[in-house]
């Protein structure tokens, strides 16, 4: 799996329920990273040109009204769940 290259919110921002969309959207090989995914990709987040600070969402649920998502401010990595309605930046993954 790697990342896609390309500007750092290549998807832009949308709900949860949207994020997915906007991924396969820009390329019908790609989709949004699940929590583990994308916790990894901050290692290379300069490398990759993931933006500060941003909220990014992955695939993994946390609940029926919940999602994960990824922080990328000074927490480098920080998990937190959120509403699926809450605009957040979707950074999509090629299969």
């Amino acid at each position: 799996v790697a990342p896609m290259p390309s500007s750092p919110n290549n998807a832009g921002e949308a709900s949860w329920t949207s994020a997915t969309k906007l991924c396969t959207d820009a390329d019908s090989e790609s989709r949004l990273p699940n929590i583990n995914e994308l916790s990894a990709m901050m290692i290379n987040m300069d490398i990759i040109n993931l933006s500060r600070p941003s909220l990014f969402w992955s695939s993994s649920v946390f609940n029926s009204e919940r999602a994960w998502n990824v922080e990328t401010q000074a927490s480098y990595g920080y998990r937190i769940s959120a509403e699926k309605s809450h605009m957040k930046s979707a950074r999509c993954i090629k299969r």
